[in-house]
């Protein structure tokens, strides 16, 4: 497994009201389905114990919220990520790419790169090996849907 992988998984962005297409609850349980099965393979696997898994989302969405237009979500999943915290610390993109570059041990890209604040906040000191224990799937699967999905994670 190479050290670094990136995935692009489309479904976060939707057809809007568009009566031809799925709404978007059930665009977004497709993507939020693809991601469980792509944690729960990386979980379940010897490479594990070193993981790191970054998931941002492109863009706020849903336009300007109370306090920032730009503001978006990222989570992460790995041994040393502290499991079911919110952290507030205020992170960007680039301190996301700062992250990658830290884990992997390589020099800054760029001054933009090197400047950035890494995203310290999120880990542990000691990796915590509970199992990953995935989410109930979501309600807006549809019934195709919710049975890929089945299919995907019986062992």
């Amino acid at each position: 497994m190479e050290q670094f992988q990136y995935l692009n998984l489309p479904n976060d962005h939707t057809a809007g009201d568009d009566p031809d297409a799925l709404t978007p609850f059930e665009y977004l349980a497709q993507n939020d389905a693809a991601l469980d099965v792509i944690v729960r393979t990386i979980a379940a696997s010897p490479i594990w114990s070193n993981s790191l898994i970054l998931v941002v989302e492109d863009d706020a969405q849903d336009g300007p919220d109370h306090v920032d237009a730009t503001r978006t979500i990222a989570f992460a999943m790995g041994p040393y990520v502290k499991r079911g915290a919110v952290v507030s610390d205020l992170y960007d993109q680039v301190s996301m790419v700062r992250t990658i570059g830290v884990a992997l041990g390589l020099q800054p890209l760029n001054m933009t790169d090197a400047l950035a604040v890494p995203m310290l906040g999120i880990f542990n000191q000691t990796p915590d090996q509970t199992p990953y224990t995935s989410p109930p799937p979501s309600t807006y699967l549809t019934p195709e849907d919710l049975e890929r999905y089945q299919q995907l994670i019986s062992p």
